[in-house]
């Protein structure tokens, strides 16, 4: 019976409830590691001291104190379990840990049992689950594609029922294309959430570890378990959580319009996606078509731009001193950042700032918000190029130095407090009688009689 139990956290917990002794979990699950007959999903098993040591710390069944009571899990081997090697899929990088990476530590409180570590791309560079030094974990559903990644063997031991929940790390899809490729959830929290105090970084400043279960139900409990503040992660920050989260009774769905959609040829994957399209259409989704422009080009800055210098900070002692050690394919994307500037760094964030608010103003306008514009290109700007500050509050906010229009619905409660005196000054900028702006000694070009 043990071996066709499913190892979701509802059928498990059920199962204790019943007298079902945890030990005999581990030793299915290992049986399944062993079914699988897949050698690249797990770069390290915890030995049987380790796990017996886990289990002497479980006490009586009480999953309300701890929550995950019994719950047996893996990690990519990017995050750090005391006492056990971390590789981040490099054999040359290998160290062993001194302590649980926060998370695993958050979770093995809360009951949840830790089998082993799992293969990756190689410092969680790719997205498709073969660039490792190691046997390539085969796809749970189709040994004949890839198994996505990087977070490969995190999403395949899921999949294979081998433990009930799984984590990885996501930064561009590394905890969401494995799961989509394997049939199971993945969930990426929001960043911060969850602390990265223990894990090896690609990109610290958009990482996050992922969470892969076999329900969205246990996703979110495994998060709500691990999304405890870490005062020792610049990164993170508290979150309130829902305690009883309900699907909403309608939802919107955000995807590519026909003319961004990229299937490369592939007419197979284009008529799934259009079945997909249609499948959430007749379960209550409304399909909401974006121009997915600006998104691509973030996508690609990601590697071919300014940040993978992050990645580069990680190995850059191991790059100068064992290129070799790196895989090729790797090596090649990271060795990127060695021809940019700082000045370059910049450039690269003046740009994604641009990117951002276009695809915020492409996504409204297409949403219909309102049918208005975003940015509002038509508000507050002058005649004269200057810079205008008004105050709300304890906010400012600048207007763009364009011709146009001001508007009565802008205007600062109580008039403008403009704290650059002396600059609007030399700009030639006074405070109207009427209008409560900043405005050019010409006046305001939109209201005629708010002469100043």
């Amino acid at each position: 019976m043990l071996h066709t139990l499913p190892f979701d956290i509802s059928s498990l917990h059920a199962a204790y409830a019943q007298g079902l002794d945890p030990a005999a979990v581990m030793e299915e699950a290992h049986r399944r590691i062993g079914a699988a007959g897949d050698p690249g999903i797990f770069l390290h098993v915890l030995e049987p001291a380790a796990l017996q040591a886990q289990l002497a710390q479980l006490g009586a069944f009480d999953p309300d104190s701890k929550p995950l009571w019994g719950i047996p899990f893996a990690i990519k081997d990017n995050i750090d379990a005391a006492g056990e090697p971390t590789t981040a899929g490099c054999p040359a990088y290998a160290y062993e840990a001194g302590a649980d990476a926060f998370v695993v530590g958050v979770l093995r409180a809360a009951g949840a049992l830790l089998i082993g570590k799992t293969n990756l791309d190689q410092f969680a560079t790719g997205l498709v689950g073969v660039r490792t030094p190691f046997p390539v974990p085969l796809n749970a559903l189709d040994p004949a594609i890839v198994p996505g990644g990087s977070s490969s063997g995190s999403a395949v031991a899921v999949a294979h029922g081998i433990v009930s929940f799984s984590l990885g790390t996501d930064t561009a899809g590394s905890g969401r294309v494995p799961a989509a490729l394997n049939g199971i959830v993945g969930l990426k929290p929001t960043l911060g959430a969850l602390s990265a105090t223990g894990v090896v970084p690609a990109c610290r400043t958009l990482d996050t570890i992922s969470i892969f279960a076999l329900t969205v139900g246990d996703a979110y409990k495994v998060f709500a378990a691990a999304a405890v503040f870490d005062p020792a992660d610049s990164y993170a920050r508290p979150l309130v959580l829902a305690e009883n989260p309900v699907a909403a009774p309608t939802f919107r769905v955000g995807v590519p319009d026909a003319a961004s959609r990229r299937f490369f040829g592939d007419e197979v994957q284009a008529a799934s996606f259009d079945a997909t399209l249609e499948s959430l259409r007749e379960r209550g989704a409304e399909i909401v078509e974006l121009d997915f422009g600006p998104l691509y080009a973030i996508a690609e800055m990601l590697y071919d731009g300014v940040w993978v210098a992050e990645r580069y900070t990680v190995i850059e002692a191991l790059l100068r001193e064992q290129p070799e050690a790196v895989l090729p394919v790797t090596r090649a994307i990271i060795q990127r950042a060695e021809k940019f500037s700082a000045a370059d760094a910049f450039r690269g964030f003046y740009r994604l700032q641009d990117l951002r608010r276009e695809a915020l103003h492409r996504g409204r306008a297409r949403s219909g918000s309102g049918g208005a514009q975003f940015p509002p290109r038509n508000l507050y700007q002058f005649r004269e190029p200057a810079r205008h500050v008004r105050n709300r509050g304890a906010r400012s906010y600048a207007c763009r130095r364009q011709a146009g229009q001001c508007h009565p619905d802008r205007r600062p409660r109580g008039g403008c407090t403009h704290r650059g005196s002396r600059r609007g000054a030399a700009a030639g900028l006074r405070r109207t009688a009427r209008c409560d702006w900043l405005a050019p000694a010409s006046g305001c070009q939109r209201f005629a009689g708010h002469q100043p």
